[in-house]
């Protein structure tokens, strides 16, 4: 399991695009992939899911990873956050 958090940076947060954009990132790896905000966990793969946990700028998420793929999936997602959240 691999786990990081991040604040997210896009100053509308997390909507419908980006959530359909991190969505299609996730479909590549083998991994399971969750994100989590306050006590709420969701399964990135599905955006409106990843909608319902209402991420706004400067909010802080937990993103865990777990999988055969774990360590190239955590690289991928990690730089997808960056250079998109």
């Amino acid at each position: 399991m691999h786990k990081f958090r991040y604040v997210i940076k896009g100053k509308k947060g997390i909507h419908l695009k980006p959530a359909g954009r991190l969505a299609k990132e996730a479909w590549k790896y083998e991994s399971e992939i969750k994100m989590a905000k306050d006590s709420k966990s969701v399964t990135v793969t599905e955006p409106l899911a990843v909608i319902g946990l209402r991420v706004k700028c400067g909010d802080s998420v937990e993103i865990e990873i777990n999988g055969a793929d774990e360590v190239i999936a955590c690289e991928g997602i990690k730089d997808f956050f960056e250079n998109n959240l």
